[in-house]
C-alpha cells in the first residue's frame, strides 16, 4: 500500500470509543462435526464405513450438545468456581486426607461427560476395534466445553 492509500483509510474511519467506531461482530460457533472439514476427514478416516454410519447421528448430536447455552453456562461456572483441593493431600502414611471441592457448574459437566459417555465409549460399545478412535473423536468435540472434568471423570 502506498502511503497515501493509508493516509486516505485514516481519515475514513473515525475513532473507536466505548459507544462508536468499529465493533467486530461476535463469531458464531458451529457444531464441528460438520463444520469442521478436519474433523470429518479423521471421521472418515478412521472408523469404518458401517461404525461412520451407525454412530454418525449420536456424534452430530453430541456436536451440538457440547455448545449448548446450558453447557456454557455451566462452564462459566465452573471457571469462577474452580475446584480446590481441601487439607493437605495425604497424611504421613500417605493415607489420603484432602477432599476435591468443586462448584455446581464443574459437577454438572462432570455428569453430563458421563452420562453421554464420554470414558465408556472406549470400552463397552458394539464398535469394537474403533470405540477407541470413535472415544477420540468424541473427546475432541468435548474438550473445548469440558472445563477439564476429564480427567478426574476417567
Amino acid at each position: 500500500h502506498s502511503p497515501a492509500s493509508w493516509h486516505l483509510v485514516t481519515l475514513i474511519m473515525e475513532s473507536s470509543g466505548a459507544d462508536k467506531g468499529f465493533f467486530q461482530k461476535a463469531p458464531v460457533l458451529r457444531n464441528q462435526f460438520y463444520d469442521d472439514a478436519s474433523f470429518q476427514r479423521c471421521f472418515k478416516l478412521f472408523l469404518s464405513a458401517e461404525v461412520a454410519s451407525k454412530a454418525g447421528s449420536e456424534v452430530s448430536s453430541f456436536g451440538q450438545d457440547v455448545i449448548s447455552d446450558q453447557i456454557f453456562t455451566w462452564v462459566a461456572d465452573s471457571e469462577h468456581n474452580k475446584p480446590y483441593l481441601k487439607g493437605s493431600g495425604r497424611d504421613a502414611f500417605g493415607k489420603w486426607k484432602g477432599e476435591l471441592i468443586t462448584g455446581e457448574g464443574w459437577r454438572s459437566l462432570q455428569d453430563f461427560g458421563l452420562s453421554k459417555g464420554m470414558v465408556a465409549t472406549g470400552y463397552d460399545t458394539p464398535y469394537g476395534a474403533f470405540c477407541r478412535p470413535l472415544q477420540f473423536l468424541r473427546t475432541h468435540l468435548w474438550v473445548g466445553s469440558c472445563a477439564n472434568v476429564g480427567c478426574p471423570s476417567a
